[in-house]
């Protein structure tokens, strides 16, 4: 007999709206065309959620933070231009098995990717410049940027902001973030090495010396 999963976690942040993905019974169809902003439906958030397959049954609704939305549509309004949903809710066993932490902001229901023509390049202006779109994405609530050019798509978060009002910023690609861990763990193992490798120098040093007596 199968077993199923809950895709969801037990509270989510006070900003984020449980989007029920389907008719009430017995009707089987999706509420795609439900309106979330003047450029963004339902649809494009449920096709953009990432669950595992015994998670499906149980998958009933999506959580998503009005924040994010906000943004979504300040961005959409910036470039002029379409703006695809790259991967929206991720149920945390999901992320599990992906070898990630599973407390990640999709996680959370407050993270969107999003890609589009100029996409990438409007974002880094408004980092760079601190612009208008700068502001008001910050104003919402958009305390965390990633860009990824090698992949052309960025990601936003509504996190809470670091205690003196900064935000996160990180770029790359995903195999590029794993080599800055790895890089992160290296500055702290090379003293360490190093000092053992002295240690054990010294002592064969002062071995060879008590011998010699």
């Amino acid at each position: 007999m199968s077993q199923f999963y809950n895709p969801y976690r037990e509270k989510y942040g006070k900003h984020v709206v449980k989007h029920n993905i389907q008719a009430p019974a017995p009707s089987t169809l999706y509420l795609d065309d439900k309106v979330l902003s003047a450029n963004l439906k339902l649809g494009e958030i449920r096709k953009a959620s990432f669950i595992l397959p015994d998670e499906v049954n149980l998958f009933t609704y999506i959580p998503l933070d009005t924040r994010v939305v906000q943004a979504f549509q300040i961005l959409r309004d910036a470039l002029g231009k379409p703006i695809n949903v790259n991967s929206s809710f991720r149920s945390v066993r999901y992320e599990k098995k992906k070898g990630r932490s599973g407390d990640g902001q999709h996680t959370w229901a407050t993270a969107l990717d999003l890609s589009g023509s100029g996409l990438v390049e409007l974002l880094q202006e408004a980092l760079r410049t601190k612009n208008k779109l700068y502001q008001r994405l910050r104003a919402v609530g958009v305390n965390g940027f990633g860009i990824y050019v090698e992949k052309d798509f960025i990601h936003i978060d509504v996190r809470d902001a670091k205690p003196d009002g900064g935000y996160a910023y990180w770029e790359g690609s995903e195999d590029n973030e794993l080599k800055k861990k790895g890089s992160s763990i290296n500055i702290i193992l090379k003293p360490i090495l190093t000092l053992v490798s002295f240690v054990m120098i010294a002592v064969g040093i002062f071995k060879k010396v008590k011998k010699r007596k």
